[in-house]
């Protein structure tokens, strides 16, 4: 359904999807009123002791938030800070609210399906943080913010969350789309009305070196929402990753690669990937989220026989899901750096402010 839905929404211009189009902006109506009635009767209704800050978007799909977490979660990791971070677990299976810590509930290791592949990617990836998994992310703050008294608290995809009072709200805004030609759900990606920008204290451009009109979106935000505090974000990749082994990129760019990942914008990701291989082998994309079934994995093995794969790699988001399977040649994922550039100490010196609060 997804692959149907961003065909019909990317396919404006053509004549055969316009009845859809419209059917879509007809639904699209009736979400705009939605959103407005919530957002008259909601209000705040948790404000926890910790600081907290709030990572949040306006699109559907992936935009970036996630490594942002990360990142933040190391850097107050490295204060010797007690960090929390708070997510819905998107994608998993189990609907039952869990905190855990060290990726363990009781002795045992969490898997995916107990708290979503992204918490157990940020779980193995940082193993000092607490964890605060629940569809009502209010409720978990506050059951962390009670139980584990952390010195800060991170909620993963929560700026639509308005129950939940924030300290720092940080919009993330990928400059791989066109966001202000943008329209709102389902007749596009736009969770939110444009306007909602203006609720962000600071807006962050991910993938800052991938768009390629990064200046005009700063531009654009800067002359329509009065947002003086933009940030870009540039992702860095110069390793492949394996469960035992770390190969530099520079090192591989000639050899036969195969990508494949179930991420919301694989689109400007495969571009991304073709410019760092240029002997790329093959793609293959998957929905966000996937589960690998068997015929997935036969899918891929196909693949990397036919094209006579030397090196398998994904995201580290799909390869905690299939790294143990038997693919013919070791897999990897796609190691990850971010660079905030020049201006990078004004998101951390707004962070430090916060625990002098």
């Amino acid at each position: 359904m997804e692959k149907i839905w961003l065909k019909i929404i990317d396919s404006r211009s053509n004549p055969l999807y316009w009845p859809l189009l419209f059917l879509l902006w007809v639904i699209s109506q009736f979400y705009r009123a939605g959103l407005f009635i919530s957002n008259l009767v909601t209000r705040v209704k948790i404000r926890t002791t910790a600081p907290l800050v709030s990572i949040g978007n306006l699109t559907v799909g992936g935009s970036g938030k996630t490594p942002l977490v990360m990142e933040i979660a190391r850097y107050m990791l490295g204060k010797k800070l007690k960090v929390a971070v708070v997510s819905s677990g998107y994608g998993r299976s189990n609907t039952a609210d869990i905190d855990f810590i060290a990726g363990q509930i009781n002795g045992i290791q969490i898997g995916v399906d107990d708290v979503g592949d992204e918490v157990k990617m940020m779980a193995e990836s940082l193993p000092g943080v607490i964890f605060g998994i629940s569809r009502i992310k209010a409720a978990a703050a506050g059951r962390i913010d009670r139980n584990y008294n952390p010195d800060i608290i991170i909620v993963d995809d929560a700026f639509q969350h308005r129950k939940l009072y924030r300290d720092l709200n940080l919009l993330v805004i990928d400059s791989s789309f066109d966001t202000k030609r943008e329209r709102l759900f389902p007749f596009g990606r736009l969770r939110e009305p444009l306007g909602a920008i203006k609720r962000a204290n600071t807006l962050i451009i991910t993938k800052a070196n991938w768009g390629s009109a990064v200046e005009i979106l700063a531009s654009f935000l800067k002359q329509h929402f009065n947002k003086e505090s933009i940030l870009k974000v540039y992702y860095l990749n110069d390793e492949i990753i394996s469960l035992d082994k770390r190969l530099s990129i520079e090192n591989i760019q000639d050899c036969r690669i195969y990508f494949f990942a179930g991420i919301g914008n694989f689109g400007a990701m495969g571009t991304h990937i073709k410019k760092i291989f240029p002997n790329l082998a093959g793609l293959r994309s998957f929905p966000d989220h996937c589960r690998y079934t068997h015929s997935d994995i036969k899918r891929i093995k196909g693949d990397v026989e036919k094209y006579q794969v030397e090196y398998l790699l994904t995201t580290l988001k799909d390869f905690v899901k299939v790294r143990n399977f038997d693919f013919g040649v070791p897999i990897y994922y796609l190691g990850l750096q971010l660079d905030f550039g020049l201006e990078g100490d004004k998101l951390f010196s707004k962070l430090d402010g916060l625990l002098k609060k």
